[in-house]
């Protein structure tokens, strides 16, 4: 009863919710009340208050999480009022996580296992899980080492120095370091290594760590750092250098006339709409399309279907979504190719494969000679 009155009683559901968030995260504990109403004000629902809030099954939430397309969606540097806020899909999964928790719809448990509460910024991240099933069942169940959890200490505090991350990981760091060195000696080199991790994760740290160790002991090493070139948009479109995933964004790039395929999609829309932010009405210049692929590889043969095969670039643009639906009434054409390239005994049945997928474009599709005549067609280097 209490629960379900605190709805509409903002003072008694900031107090539930501290009471519970003092589980979600300890650190809360280490707030006043007050200081807690204060962050949990900025994200009051208006209109309509926390009974406006609609709780979703958290198998929903779940799939919500899980999805691309969720982040796709958000936002980097929203404004209202001429100031920067939370993105409204990160707001609105804080505001249900937070009713979930005062009405008991979402466990505690549950939250904690999916969620991590960032007390500074007073929003929800939704937790990487990099060991699932399939991967734990490859590894046999049993980890190939062990190490005392010491960044469990880190669960209360408020910010966290440098070195007293790098002294909490330690063991870890330099049990991956001896374990790349132990993978050289066994494969040789090159060798070709990927670092994913959460913001603030130490990646830049341990990565420069992992280099010093091998160009002491002669080694050529060399690293690219991803997380500026995705998320520092502003800088970098202002520069005219585009990441052509945006595409999905709808995003318009007339100002700038090269694109550089570096990995090729095996859905041809993706790729439709990369050149697309670029080829689009509003253009005056040349449009030139860079793909790189490596030779004798699946790439070669995605290339070879999609651009000398199905002619995709010279289709009516406006009728390929058409086309590939008609085309994958049955199955995607992603599944399609995948079945192609991997349960083929030779190379004759792959050039078979794709002159049938060949024949069912040209049926299906036109040519773009009714194109606006300042577009031309785009010039394809590879």
């Amino acid at each position: 009863m209490r629960t379900s009155a605190a709805l509409g009683n903002p003072d008694l559901f900031s107090e539930i919710l501290y009471e519970r968030m003092k589980r979600v995260n300890p650190g809360v504990a280490d707030m006043e009340l007050y200081e807690f109403r204060y962050a949990l004000d900025n994200l009051y629902p208006t209109p309509g208050g926390w009974e406006s809030v609609r709780v979703e099954p958290r198998e929903a939430v779940e799939r919500l999480v899980d999805s691309s397309a969720f982040y796709r969606g958000i936002q980097l540097k929203p404004q209202a009022g001429g100031r920067i806020v939370l993105d409204a899909a990160i707001v609105r999964l804080a505001q249900m996580l937070f009713v979930g928790l005062v009405t008991r719809a979402y466990p505690v448990a549950w939250v904690r296992a999916h969620f991590y509460f960032d007390i500074r910024g007073f929003f929800f991240l939704h937790r990487t899980t990099y060991f699932t099933a399939p991967v734990l069942a490859h590894l046999g169940r049993r980890p190939f080492q062990s190490f005392r959890q010491k960044q469990k200490r880190f669960e209360r505090c408020q910010d966290i120095g440098y070195r007293a991350f790098r002294a909490a990981n330690a063991e870890v760091d330099q049990a991956f370091i001896e374990s790349v060195q132990k993978l050289i000696a066994a494969k040789g080199t090159p060798l070709l290594l990927a670092i994913a991790g959460p913001t603030a994760a130490g990646k830049t740290e341990i990565v420069a760590r992992l280099r010093a160790t091998l160009e002491e002991s002669g080694r050529r090493v060399t690293s690219i750092e991803r997380d500026h070139l995705l998320t520092d948009r502003d800088a970098r479109e202002g520069g005219g250098l585009g990441s052509t995933e945006a595409g999905g964004l709808g995003v318009n790039l007339q100002f700038c006339r090269v694109v550089v395929n570096y990995d090729l999609p095996w859905n041809p829309m993706r790729i439709e709409q990369r050149i697309g932010r670029v080829h689009r009405l509003g253009q005056t210049k040349p449009v030139l399309v860079v793909n790189l692929f490596a030779t004798r590889t699946v790439e070669e043969h995605l290339l070879r279907l999609l651009h000398l095969k199905i002619d995709l670039f010279r289709t009516v643009i406006g009728d390929l979504d058409v086309i590939l639906r008609d085309i994958e009434r049955q199955r995607p054409l992603e599944m399609q190719l995948f079945e192609i390239f991997f349960t083929a005994r030779q190379e004759a049945d792959i050039e078979a494969e794709l002159d049938r997928i060949q024949n069912q474009f040209q049926r299906r599709g036109g040519k773009a000679d009714d194109l606006p005549g300042q577009l031309g067609i785009p010039m394809m280097v590879y």
